[in-house]
């Protein structure tokens, strides 16, 4: 019996399929090859537009781009759409061209049911492309995860708690804190 190989898409083959319509409105992310839904509901919707909004507010447009849920290319065969992506420059920067792992400074991720995914598999690979900084807001243990990137990969930094402000670090700079009671419902 053979085994099952699964067909590995590349960048370009995924963009064809989006561009043609292949899924409809659904939101569907390239992962290691493998087309992979994304999932969200109230709280995760929640979570992504008030943090959209604090960090907007923090950064200035002139020098950082907050994208929600808008693809990063990784790799050849790697396009998220994190929830949440602050990227180097304007948005000027980003309107021919898909920001690369060379432009993000931070991918976020918020987490209702893709805990798993998001600490595990997706966090290995944003280290294995140098992401700095990738934060995962768990609505159900309602905690805010600071991953910097090290000679170990993305390591958890520190643990926010709803009661807590977490402070946004970007390239060594400090650029205020975010209230984390108010990424949660």
């Amino acid at each position: 019996m053979k085994a099952i190989v699964p067909y590995r898409f590349d960048v370009p083959t995924f963009d064809t399929l989006c561009a043609a319509g292949t899924f409809g409105d659904r939101k569907v992310e390239l992962l290691n090859g493998l087309l992979v839904m994304m999932t969200s509901g109230p709280a995760h919707d929640n979570a992504v537009t008030a943090l959209g909004d604090r960090l907007e507010d923090l950064l200035p447009r002139t020098d950082w781009t907050v994208r929600e849920e808008k693809p990063v290319v990784l790799s050849r065969r790697w396009k998220p759409l994190p929830d949440l992506a602050v990227v180097r420059g304007p948005r000027t920067h980003y309107a021919r061209r898909t920001p690369g792992r060379l432009d993000v400074a931070l991918l976020v991720e918020v987490s209702d049911k893709t805990y798993p995914k998001d600490s595990g598999p997706k966090r290995r690979a944003y280290a294995r492309r140098g992401i700095p900084a990738y934060w995962i807001v768990d609505v159900n243990r309602r905690v805010v995860e600071v991953y910097t990137l090290s000679a170990q990969g993305l390591a958890l930094n520190a643990t926010f708690t709803e009661h807590q402000d977490v402070p946004l670090m970007l390239d060594g700079t400090g650029f205020g804190t975010v209230a984390a009671a108010d990424l949660f419902p």
